[in-house]
């Protein structure tokens, strides 16, 4: 394994190798909206810890082969003669005070974005919710779990109901309730949400009091509950 953490997939490897974080090591990001940002090392990685790129590259001179890059700078090169959608972007260019946001991409040419299909989705019956699963700011994520900082800030997970739904269900926030889906079940208190359209249960990720996974069937497009008021 190859993280910045021991968590509970590293745990399982035979061989852990400290990776550097992610402001402990230089190179660029291309986000969804084609936005090319450059990181710059603000302080140096702990112990044995080093960037991924020196780690796969040591990794293949011990499997007999070599990649050729002795810095970030030069895989940018490589990335810039081989992308289409990154050509004609020097490392001069987005390392510029005046693209300190980086710099937009467009599509490169012959390349365009297709729409998906339309997935088609049952709709919810009358007895049931349909499950969103949604980030928040402070959870409890491997890095924020780790930050002194930040570990604080992280709240205990509620399912988010409409205050409609709630009424309808006899219930107030605070409440406890058992969602139920297919097999599988989950106990956790409610909060009320003008902002949760009604028929819906919203549940945050990365909770440890809330297993969101443990409803979730990967082989379902959607996850329909049922909510049973606890007695």
């Amino acid at each position: 394994a190859v993280d910045v953490f021991l968590n509970e997939s590293s745990r399982q490897a035979d061989v852990v190798l400290a990776a550097a974080g992610f402001a402990e090591v230089e190179g660029t990001t291309t986000n969804l909206e084609h936005r090319v940002t450059v990181l710059h090392q603000k302080v140096n990685p702990p112990g044995t810890a080093r960037a991924d790129w020196l780690i796969a590259s040591e990794l293949a001179h011990l499997l007999g082969t070599e990649f050729g890059y002795s810095t970030a700078r030069e895989i940018w090169d490589d990335i810039v003669a081989t992308s289409p959608q990154h050509r004609g972007l020097p490392s001069d260019l987005i390392q510029s005070e005046a693209n300190a946001d980086g710099v937009l991409v467009p599509l490169a040419a012959g390349m365009a974005f297709v729409v998906p299909a339309r997935t088609d989705v049952a709709p919810v019956d009358q007895y049931s919710f349909r499950l969103v699963v949604a980030d928040q700011l402070y959870d409890e994520g491997t890095l924020l779990a780790h930050s002194p900082s930040s570990q604080v800030l992280s709240q205990p997970g509620t399912a988010r109901l409409n205050p409609a739904d709630l009424d309808t269900l006899g219930v107030t926030a605070g409440s406890q309730v058992r969602l139920i889906s297919r097999d599988r079940n989950l106990v956790v208190t409610t909060t009320a949400d003008r902002g949760v359209p009604k028929g819906i249960v919203v549940l945050p990720r990365n909770q440890p009091n809330v297993s969101t996974g443990s409803l979730v069937d990967a082989g379902s497009t959607v996850v329909d509950l049922r909510v049973e008021v606890m007695s």
